[in-house]
């Protein structure tokens, strides 16, 4: 959903999750990969 271009608030409201897990997974998944932003 992310790579989809989702606003972090409508990954949350789609999955049933707070904005600040989304939030979260989100740092966490960058991290992990190494990158700073999601870019197209």
């Amino acid at each position: 959903m992310l790579v989809e271009g989702l606003a972090v608030s409508a990954i949350a409201e789609r999955l049933y999750l707070s904005v600040k897990t989304v939030s979260t997974h989100k740092t966490n998944i960058l991290r992990k990969l190494g990158v700073t932003n999601i870019a197209r």
